[in-house]
């Protein structure tokens, strides 16, 4: 390829040279467009005028069949909206005068555009096209928008890049398949009150914001790996096939409270955005979301996953009854149970308290035979321990088995001793302390048994 330079800048090349060994080309299709803006408003025009032109002649001679896929590769797109003046321009010929109609962009012809670069807003709205539109390894330098009613069979935005800017496809009703593939630096994907009669796929799709609001799904809707980074709500949204959420990475909230599903939905491998993370209390937005998600793994017989976000949904209702002071005694019966067992999920966690609570009541039972001391020195002691397991967020149970070591170097009761307390069926005279020390134990067995059973158990 020969290109010229006079005072450092490249000399644009009459014709173009663009093909796959030859990815240098300099013409006005492939040239770098970053200085047109400082052009005079005449000069930037005939520019731009020359441009489409340009690509109006090669498209139609590369692409006389419309059959075929007409590929635009490697263009550096300036002015897109440009594009529509010159769309039905006519050619005169000059031996017999027949006008040759030269269409830019047919609507029944199928477009592929690959490696290539959108300097300013990409507007499709006038656009109705039938057949396949795919961007491929293209960057969107600003927001895209597609056209009100879209009839193509299938829409494919394959790893492309879009900068941070927005994909409005809000209000659209699109008759055919939506994907979306590895696309990346989506600051926001718009799809309000939209239909997608086709298939939708977003995967492996980094996007910061959505709004699925009154979004219509009509097919199946693919969420494999995709990248949520804020709050996700499909309010009002409705799935009328499968859905999937696989190894889905939610960094902010899950609402699902409003959203109808009609078929299967798998959320398998869905997680948080710390590695090998599942998702916690802080992603999920409310019970009823937790109840959907508990509810798809039951369904899949995959108890063991079902029981994680029955924890979660215990949770949820724990911080409702926070919220009211009406059901106090609930929201006591929910914090035992969440301390005592993380809601029958951890066997150890509850058997670390059978252990301190039994060797507290052991101990103290030795030191004073007065009921009243035994009482008052339990109740300080665990409140202690409970004030203190609660401030720590991590390493909690091994707090707790550093106080049963503790306890038991101070303490003269042995592990015959220790079983014959929390034995149940135990000869020694009942008391009122007895009694509430044998009421404990008694639940804490039923926690450890269901804890365990909860993780083993099959449907």
């Amino acid at each position: 390829m020969d290109i010229g330079y006079e005072r450092g800048v490249s000399i644009m090349e009459e014709k173009c040279t663009y093909d796959d060994k030859n990815k240098e080309c300099n013409c006005i299709l492939h040239c770098e467009k970053d200085s047109w803006n400082s052009l005079e408003k005449d000069e930037l025009n005939k520019k731009i005028e020359l441009f489409w032109k340009t690509l109006r002649d090669t498209l139609y001679s590369s692409c006389q069949n419309i059959n075929e896929i007409c590929v635009v590769e490697g263009i550096i797109f300036s002015k897109w909206e440009e594009a529509l003046n010159f769309n039905y321009p006519i050619d005169i010929n000059e031996e017999n005068g027949n006008f040759t109609c030269k269409i830019l962009f047919a609507s029944e012809r199928t477009y592929y555009f690959k490696n290539c670069a959108f300097l300013e807003k990409l507007d499709l709205k006038e656009l109705d096209l039938e057949k396949d539109l795919t961007f491929d390894n293209c960057t969107f330098n600003q927001e895209i928008t597609f056209y009100k009613s879209c009839n193509s069979s299938l829409i494919f935005i394959n790893d492309c890049d879009f900068y941070s800017n927005n994909i409005d496809l809000s209000n659209r009703i699109f008759k055919s398949n939506l994907y979306f593939k590895n696309c990346k630096n989506i600051k926001k994907l718009d799809l309000y009150n939209s239909t997608i009669q086709g298939s939708a796929s977003f995967r492996g799709s980094n996007l910061n914001e959505v709004n699925f609001e009154k979004t219509e799904f009509n097919n199946v809707a693919v969420f494999n790996d995709t990248i949520f980074q804020n709050n996700v709500d499909f309010k009002y949204t409705s799935f009328d096939d499968r859905v999937y959420f696989q190894d889905v990475t939610i960094q902010g909230e899950l609402n699902l409270s409003s959203t109808i599903f009609k078929d299967e939905v798998n959320f398998l491998g869905i997680k948080n955005n710390e590695v090998g993370k599942k998702l916690g209390v802080k992603n999920i937005a409310n019970r009823e979301t937790a109840r959907i998600i508990k509810h798809s793994f039951e369904k899949l017989d995959n108890i063991i996953e079902a029981n994680k976000f029955y924890a979660l949904e215990m949770q949820k209702r724990e911080e409702e009854l926070s919220k009211t002071k009406e059901n106090w005694l609930d929201w006591i019966v929910f914090k035992f149970h969440k301390i005592s067992s993380n809601h029958s999920q951890d066997w150890l966690l509850t058997l670390l308290w059978m252990l301190n609570i039994t060797m507290l009541f052991g101990t103290f039972s030795n030191i004073s035979p007065c009921q009243k001391d035994i009482g008052l020195f339990i109740v300080v002691s665990l409140m202690i321990i409970v004030g203190l397991y609660t401030l720590l967020k991590t390493h909690r149970k091994k707090f707790l088995f550093a106080v049963f070591i503790f306890i038991y170097c101070l303490s003269s009761i042995n592990l015959d001793d220790m079983a014959r307390l929390i034995s149940l069926t135990g000869k020694e005279s009942l008391t009122f302390i007895t009694l509430i020390y044998k009421s404990i134990i008694a639940y804490l067995i039923y926690q450890f048994i269901i804890s365990i059973r909860q993780n083993t158990r099959r449907k």
